[in-house]
């Protein structure tokens, strides 16, 4: 695997972690409670701040919730990108409705 960066803004970041969303439902997965929604959220409010020009109140956050950010960034990034590699692929696992217990 080549390590690569990412030129993707966050608008298409969160469009492709909304689709992923439904795709993971799709397959039977259910993403409510979950840290993956919870980067969706924050990429929301990231997204929101950005397009009013307002991103600086989220710098001036404190140091604990700047984090929350931050991994929300790099991990919602990453998510994208599995969804991307795999959304093609045909379902040939079959998810028990109790898979997370």
């Amino acid at each position: 695997m080549t390590l690569t960066f990412s030129r993707m803004d966050i608008d298409e970041m969160l469009s492709k972690l909304e689709k992923g969303d439904k795709w993971l439902k799709s397959k039977g997965i259910d993403t409510t409670q979950s840290r993956f929604t919870d980067i969706v959220n924050l990429t929301r409010v990231i997204l929101d701040h950005q397009k009013r020009n307002d991103i600086q109140r989220l710098l001036n956050a404190n140091y604990n919730e700047q984090l929350r950010y931050v991994f929300a960034l790099i991990e919602g990034f990453a998510f994208a990108e599995i969804y991307e590699a795999f959304k093609e692929e045909k379902n040939h696992i079959c998810i028990s409705p109790n898979w997370r217990k």
